[in-house]
């Protein structure tokens, strides 16, 4: 009976069960010792786009809750109409192109407008509330890159008539600016080497120039947006021609 069980099993193609393999083990996560270092350039990247419809190439450097970066791509002829930002102070940098900047300010007897031209490698400041619009006035893409403190905040769209703010955008002057948001260091001096806590951004306006960290040495170009954690010690060089903006931010959330 024994033999007639065993031929049955073979016949069903029946086999003495295996041990189960072991479970492979998985790999040990490895956290990151710190957030990367980013190079963009923007002029390049801005030109990615639909050739239909460029403008939905804008994108996003950073964002955090505390500041962001943005990258804002206008068509020749298109504008972003008069607004506000009831609470974010704004940094504007043009990466490539020509920009046309409105303020519009309330004051005594009725509203001030100033216009601005803004060439390549420009910018301008927007504090808390002040009224302003962008238009692309040249006949090529307009990369402006905003930079936003707290992080990028809502677009108040408003007609000239309800503006009711006095306060007022400027140039960024060659002198450190007077009135940054609290703990940023805005200036045109960016070389050097830096090693404080806090994120630095670059936006590289003329010139060539490196940006060196660790055993790394990345080329630094017209219109290109560098970022670095906080704590990451790192040079910035460059030509006689190299101008760049330095904005020295508060350790962002986002640090590990």
């Amino acid at each position: 009976m024994r033999a007639l069980l065993l031929t049955a099993a073979l016949l069903l193609g029946c086999s003495p069960a295996a041990p189960p393999a072991p479970s492979p083990t998985p790999p040990a996560e490895v956290a990151p010792t710190r957030r990367p270092v980013l190079l963009v350039p923007v002029p390049a990247k801005a030109t990615e786009g639909s050739p239909r419809y460029p403008a939905d190439w804008s994108f996003d450097i950073r964002a955090e809750e505390d500041f962001s970066v943005h990258v804002h791509v206008i068509p020749p002829g298109q504008m972003v109409p008069l607004h506000r930002h009831p609470s974010n102070w704004e940094l504007t940098f043009i990466a490539s192109g020509v920009a046309e900047w409105t303020g519009v300010a309330a004051a005594d007897g009725g509203l001030e407008t100033e216009t601005l031209t803004l060439s390549t490698g420009e910018a301008a400041i927007a504090p808390i509330g002040a009224a302003h619009q962008v238009r692309n006035r040249g006949e090529s893409l307009l990369a402006a890159v905003v930079v936003h403190q707290p992080e990028f905040g809502q677009n108040w769209y408003l007609p000239r008539d309800e503006v009711t703010s006095g306060a007022r955008s400027y140039l960024l002057g060659a002198t450190p600016q007077t009135d940054p948001p609290a703990g940023w260091a805005v200036s045109w001096e960016a070389r050097g080497e830096h090693d404080r806590d806090r994120d630095h951004v670059v936006l590289v306006a003329a010139g060539a120039g490196t940006l060196a960290f660790e055993d790394k040495r990345l080329p630094l170009a017209p219109g290109d947006v560098a970022s670095v954690p906080g704590g990451l010690h790192h040079t910035i060089a460059g030509d006689d021609a190299f101008a760049a903006i330095s904005l020295l931010v508060p350790a962002s959330s986002g640090n590990p």
